[in-house]
């Protein structure tokens, strides 16, 4: 990976686990992401120096962040002239909601016609279970100075996802449709799969549903998690 940040190839050789060598070309681009190990503490710290991440100047961003990374890297692996640094922001509440609601839609297309005719997630839905029952988040605080120790306070700039999107990889709403789909759940694929919040229980509701010629909708609850 050193010889790709330099730029002295474009080709990527590894050992794959059945210990066979691969040599991959990465045709003059390659994506190394390193938001676990290097350029967060760049990005949080200009969080905090801005009062959140709408003021933050992009310019300064990226040189702090390739500061940071080249120090991790030998003087001769140092980021080429030519790499371009793109900043990448922590998961909050919303990106991962638009993150699952993308994946129920894939999902629905793959099934459709199959499994349903449709498979609808409320967005109450979405968001419960995104929400902070279900997903570890960490705040990043700003302490605000008064005059006085009874002055001091904190805002909270951003609040994050601890893991990104790999929380949705074990999120409740989304294991249960895997799991339903893969148990072999009975196939109705001329009825509509309806997925809702109950506002009492807060339990998410699966729905067989269906329009009569009337246009009233039918439905029969078909489980509950």
């Amino acid at each position: 990976i050193s010889q790709l940040l330099s730029g002295k190839t474009d080709t990527l050789s590894y050992t794959t686990p059945e210990e066979e060598l691969v040599d991959a070309s990465c045709d003059g681009s390659v994506f190394i992401l390193t938001s676990k190990q290097w350029g967060t503490k760049s990005l949080f710290q200009h969080i905090q120096r801005n009062d959140g991440p709408n003021g933050m100047r992009r310019e300064s961003l990226i040189s702090s962040i390739r500061w940071e990374v080249d120090s991790h890297l030998d003087y001769w692996t140092k980021l080429a002239t030519h790499t371009i640094t793109a900043p990448f922001f922590p998961f909050e509440i919303e990106d991962l909601s638009s993150i699952l609601q993308n994946r129920v839609q894939t999902l629905n297309k793959k099934y459709q016609g199959v499994h349903w005719k449709r498979l609808e997630v409320s967005h109450a839905a979405i968001k419960h279970a995104v929400g902070m029952d279900h997903v570890e988040y960490l705040d990043l605080y700003q302490q605000n100075d008064g005059s006085g120790e009874e002055d001091q306070s904190v805002v909270a700039l951003i609040t994050f996802s601890t893991s990104g999107a790999h929380a949705l990889d074990n999120n409740a709403l989304w294991q249960t449709l895997r799991t339903r789909l893969m148990s072999g759940t009975r196939r109705r694929p001329g009825l509509t799969l309806k997925v809702d919040l109950d506002n009492n229980s807060k339990e998410t509701v699966f729905r067989w549903c269906d329009r009569a010629n009337g246009g009233v909708e039918d439905c029969e609850e078909e489980w509950r998690s």
